[in-house]
Formats: C-alpha cells, structure tokens, sequence
C-alpha cells in the first residue's frame, strides 16, 4: 500500500513529463504516460512489473473530493481504468449486468471499471476519494485478463 500511495502523492507533485491535468464533473486528474516517467527515482520497478506496463499505458492519480458528486457518465476516450485506492474507503456506482450497483473499494483495494458504461461516484463522506489508475488503453474484458483481476 505504500507503494501505490508514495506514486499517487509524487504524480500530484510532477510537473512537465507529459502531465495532462483535469478537472471534469468533479473529478480531478493528472496523468502522465508511463514511458515518460518511468526513469524517475521514485517511480517504482516493482509496479511497472507487477501490472506489466508498458511505455504506451497511462497513469494517474485521481481525486473525487469530499462532499460532492461525480455524476454518472461514459469515458469516450478510456476503455477501462484500473482504480487502486490510496485512501480511506471510496464509493462509486457503475453499470455491471445491465443494473446500476454501488461498489464500496476498502483502502488499499483495487477495482476494474469499464468506462464504457455509466460509472460516478456520491462522495457523501468528509474527506477526499484517493485513486492511483492504471489505462492500458484496452476495452474492459482485455484489461481483466492482461491484468490478472
């Protein structure tokens, strides 16, 4: 765990290396291509290894703050999204077997969305939902398996 959460606090910190920042519907995000960052002292061997990242992946560190609501959309863009949660226990809600259904994700717990269908979060607690995600670029049912989840 403190791994993930030393990466997710340094990605916040980067600057320059190919960041791309958002702020969307109350999601804040920076990431960064792996292959820009992955020389760097503190960016870890063992994860790279671990979740067999490739140069072309995309890492980021996402934040759902306290308080407020991520309302439910679809990524154009992402197929799926490895959530690794940093934080204290988070919530989100996401289209699973055609039901909208709540996923609570424990601190240290890790999740596959597929951003292909309606996904957000209700943040009803008093402290921020802390994610370090992983984008391989590839639809949900290929990222499971190339990810082992």
């Amino acid at each position: 765990m403190l791994m993930y959460r030393e990466i997710y606090t340094k990605l916040l910190e980067t600057m320059g290396f190919g960041r791309w920042e958002f702020e969307y519907n109350n999601l804040v995000q920076c990431v960064f291509p792996v292959g820009n960052i992955k020389h760097l002292d503190w960016f870890c061997d063992d994860f790279v290894q671990k979740h067999s990242l490739l140069d072309e992946h995309l890492i980021g560190a996402e934040t759902v703050p306290a308080n407020t609501l991520l309302e439910g959309h679809t990524d154009y863009f992402r197929k799926s999204n490895l959530l690794i949660n940093v934080g204290k226990q988070a919530k989100l809600f996401h289209h699973n077997n055609d039901k909208l259904e709540e996923t609570v994700i424990p601190e240290g717990g890790i999740f596959l969305l597929n951003t292909q269908k309606t996904h957000g979060s209700n943040n009803t607690d008093d402290y921020n939902y802390e994610f370090l995600t992983v984008n391989t670029k590839l639809d949900y049912d290929r990222a499971k398996e190339y990810l082992g989840v």
